[in-house]
């Protein structure tokens, strides 16, 4: 099993629409090539975690780095793991906002307008870290399916 962590930047914002479309088409992807994960979307911005065999995750990867809408990719974690942090959900999403983001544990600057991945590099546990605290959020702030 395989645990891969990466952020990158949408060439263009993502709108509600075209996350509910990315969102259908990656939750049906993922179910049926064994991958769990969680991602989180803010200002033109993707934190995401992918778990699962190694050969389905890194197709995933290949079409994400491949994705026009896709850009600035860069890994953050590539790790071979036992158990899987994000079991039961086929793609978790979070939509980090105001004050709300803000309370969370692992809170950074992913979450504001400035954002560079490279301090991120420094701690590999940081962005899941991240990831795994908003996975914990009320349903109206995180969907898991």
């Amino acid at each position: 099993m395989r645990r891969f962590v990466y952020v990158s930047e949408a060439v263009e914002p993502f709108d509600a629409a075209r996350l509910t479309e990315l969102l259908a088409d990656s939750r049906r992807r993922n179910a049926q090539a064994g991958i769990t994960c969680m991602l989180l979307y803010r200002n033109k911005r993707f934190m995401q975690v992918l778990e699962g065999p190694e050969d389905a995750v890194q197709e995933t990867v290949d079409r994400i780095v491949r994705d026009p809408r896709h850009g600035n990719f860069c890994v953050l974690a590539d790790q071979p793991v036992d158990d899987r942090l994000f079991a039961d959900w086929s793609m978790g999403f979070a939509l980090p906002r105001g004050e709300a983001a803000a309370r969370q544990p692992g809170f950074s600057h992913f979450l504001t307008d400035m954002f560079d991945p490279r301090p991120l590099l420094d701690d590999p546990t940081y962005a899941l870290d991240l990831l795994t605290a908003f996975k914990s959020q009320e349903p109206a702030e995180a969907f898991a399916a």
